[in-house]
């Protein structure tokens, strides 16, 4: 990953996983693909989560241990899903993440909450 995107990516998690809000250095991040690649998901900012590798992978209720709730969430997406589908970060806030960096936070629930 290009040493800019992921400096990006950090300072846009403000050192918390998006996932669970667990604090994390920048070194015990791993950068999420909601589109994976093999899906021609980009390394853009809308298309990554910054999450600790127990959200990431690691954990028993991990992303890519649970794709059913991952898509439920946003975490994953499928391949026909555009970059912008809301997310819920830190089980708390629906929002919708932008390429430049920037989170726009949305209403309290999201219409496409399944």
């Amino acid at each position: 990953m290009d040493a800019d995107v992921r400096e990006a990516l950090y300072r846009r998690t403000n050192g918390y996983c998006d996932v669970c809000g667990l604090v994390m250095a920048e070194d015990e991040m791993a950068a999420h693909h909601r589109k994976r690649r093999s899906q021609v998901g980009g390394w853009n900012l809308a298309n990554l989560l910054g999450c600790h590798h127990g959200c990431h992978n690691l954990g028993t209720r991990s992303i890519h241990a649970n794709p059913y709730w991952a898509h439920r969430y946003g975490y994953l997406l499928m391949s026909w899903e555009p970059d912008s589908k809301p997310v819920f970060l830190h089980h708390a806030y629906w929002v919708q993440l932008h390429d430049d960096g920037q989170v726009e936070y949305l209403a309290e629930s999201y219409e496409g909450e399944a």
